[in-house]
């Protein structure tokens, strides 16, 4: 029997380096690597796939080249496949691109790794995990969906960070960091 149930803890997961957002591009040799960019408290903000960040100038902080990259999932080491996989078909569903999720694994608040829901759907049909009865230990966390706001105003993007649950019918407004004009989060 194949479970949903089983923790992405027992996952596979592709090797990711955690870097700070104020590191500069040319600064990170990774090249085999998933490349996470975490703020000053740690939560990723961006993730960027293997050979990715070296075709960027060198100089360019990662935080710049965060504000390009597509929304992502974070989910706890201890979250289920079955959780995982349903928050990713939802967001899978309301994108334009075939463009696939990224889900950031973290355990215990440090990066455990990278996956795609592909990857995890295959692991789930190509392992058998029986769980009958079978509890989940610890507290179990709900994934969170990261987005980047999408305003533009005069070729300058807003890029604010927030965290979703799932999509919500109406956008709440926007923190505004940079300044720009008054407005709503832009999925």
């Amino acid at each position: 029997m194949v479970s949903a149930d089983r923790q992405l803890a027992q996952a596979r997961l592709y090797p990711a380096l955690s870097v700070r957002q104020e590191t500069q591009a040319g600064t990170v040799v990774a090249p085999d690597h998933w490349v996470v960019v975490i703020n000053n408290s740690g939560d990723p903000t961006a993730a960027f796939p293997p050979g990715t960040i070296s075709r960027a100038a060198p100089l360019t902080p990662l935080k710049d080249l965060a504000r390009r990259v597509r929304g992502f999932i974070v989910v706890d080491a201890r979250s289920t496949f079955g959780a995982v996989l349903d928050v990713a078909d939802e967001l899978a569903a309301e994108e334009p691109d075939p463009e696939p999720t990224v889900i950031v694994v973290v355990d215990s608040g440090r990066v455990a790794g990278v996956s795609t829901p592909a990857e995890l759907k295959n692991q789930l049909f190509r392992i058998r995990y029986a769980s009958r009865g079978v509890a989940l230990p610890g507290p179990i966390t709900l994934p969170k969906i990261v987005r980047y706001c999408q305003y533009h105003e005069t070729d300058e993007l807003c890029g604010w960070t927030q965290h979703f649950a799932k999509r919500p019918p109406q956008m709440p407004p926007c923190s505004n960091p940079r300044q720009l004009s008054d407005h709503l989060f832009v999925w």
